[in-house]
């Protein structure tokens, strides 16, 4: 992976950043830390913005007692 990761950065010619999405609910979470973590020391100075998605949302009453599941597709 880190292979895949340095050719794109060899490749950039201006690197300004990164922006990254993650997925929650999967087990690619334990994956992209290990990819942000690359990033920041191979980067320092570029900043990462992370974008984490997660499809199960919990709605509550007013009172907070009563909590459904939210879907969103």
């Amino acid at each position: 992976m880190e292979d895949k990761v340095r050719y794109f950065l060899e490749d950039s010619d201006y690197l300004r950043g990164f922006q990254c999405f993650l997925d929650t609910n999967s087990g690619y979470g334990s994956i992209n830390k290990y990819i942000l973590q690359y990033l920041s020391e191979e980067c320092p100075k570029s900043p990462i913005f992370q974008y984490a998605f997660n499809n199960e949302h919990y709605a509550s009453n007013i009172d907070g007692k009563q909590n459904e599941k939210v879907y969103f597709y």
